[in-house]
């Protein structure tokens, strides 16, 4: 699968004249529909779902978890509800969202733990966090976040909160937490990286 290949479709709420020494453009303003992607996985030799039995079994009760509230969507939440009134929303779309969401936190978790004690840490964790919540996708502005996005901010923090318990971690854990809030405030930028290079780079 080219993950590089994902399509974007854009909603215009708005349409703004805006005039400019002697001459005018137009700024559109509005929302965008991208369905949920497959991403690259970046393996942990020293630490994944073989060898830790704890991940092991918290992986299965997160698909559990994120299987049973796919069976209520789009109906579990005013936001979601709001998908039934677009003539392109198909549930099937989203079949493999439980699956990928789930695998989506725990490579995560993998990645941290693989490069947390690596000089350049902050920008590899950093970057490949902002590309795999790229690839969750999104809806337009009147319909919820993306698709378990919430729940993956969640259980990874559960992850890094209890995973990373040493004093030393104390600073880089923040950083990283801060991170996640950061998509919840309205901020321009969530990565130093362009997101185009980060898609190349983890595309090979």
């Amino acid at each position: 699968m080219d993950k590089t290949n994902i399509e974007n479709t854009f909603f215009v709420n708005k349409i703004d004249e805006i005039e400019i020494c002697e001459g005018k453009f137009y700024r559109l303003s509005g929302s965008s529909l991208t369905r949920p992607t497959d991403f690259t996985r970046i393996e942990n030799e020293k630490h994944n779902l073989d060898s830790c039995e704890h991940c092991k079994k918290y992986y299965q009760i997160v698909l559990r978890s994120f299987e049973k509230r796919f069976e209520r969507f789009p109906y579990c939440c005013n936001p979601y509800k709001k998908l039934l009134k677009y003539s392109w929303f198909n549930k099937n779309d989203y079949l493999s969202a439980p699956k990928l969401a789930t695998e989506k936190i725990f490579h995560t978790w993998n990645f941290i733990l693989k490069y947390i004690d690596e000089p350049n840490w902050e920008e590899e964790i950093i970057d490949y966090i902002y590309y795999i919540v790229y690839t969750f996708g999104s809806f337009p502005n009147d319909s919820g976040e993306a698709l378990f996005l919430g729940s993956y901010f969640k259980n990874l923090r559960n992850l890094i909160e209890r995973g990373l318990r040493e004093k030393k971690y104390d600073k880089k854990k923040r950083i990283i937490l801060e991170y996640f809030d950061s998509f919840y405030l309205d901020k321009k930028s969530k990565s130093n990286t362009d997101l185009n290079i980060l898609l190349e780079i983890y595309n090979r």
